[in-house]
């Protein structure tokens, strides 16, 4: 048995389109271990620079066998990181842009 976890952040909007993109960039993988006899399950867990969630990313933690109490604190800590570092981004860009001398 073979577990691939994609993690992606993306803007929140882009949920689906992130999700697709992560299916289609997998599934050559997927088909050549599948033709090699392996037995494999892709999950893609997309996260909001926001700090949305995906709806299946629930789903797909529970299916790596992971206890409730802690994918909440995986989502909690994933969607707070998310916020920290999207703000702090922002923050940078913004500085240079309106710095003086550039």
């Amino acid at each position: 048995m073979c577990f691939i976890v994609e993690v992606k952040v993306c803007f929140d909007l882009y949920f689906d389109y992130a999700y697709a993109e992560k299916l289609e960039r997998y599934m050559p993988l997927l088909n050549i271990l599948v033709e090699n006899g392996w037995t494999v399950k892709l999950f893609p867990l997309c996260f909001g620079s926001l700090g949305c969630i995906k709806d299946d990313v629930w789903k797909c933690l529970r299916k790596l066998s992971i206890e409730s109490y802690d994918i909440k604190e995986i989502l909690k800590w994933c969607s707070i990181s998310n916020l920290i570092m999207a703000n702090y981004i922002w923050r940078h860009r913004v500085k240079k842009l309106f710095s003086p001398g550039e």
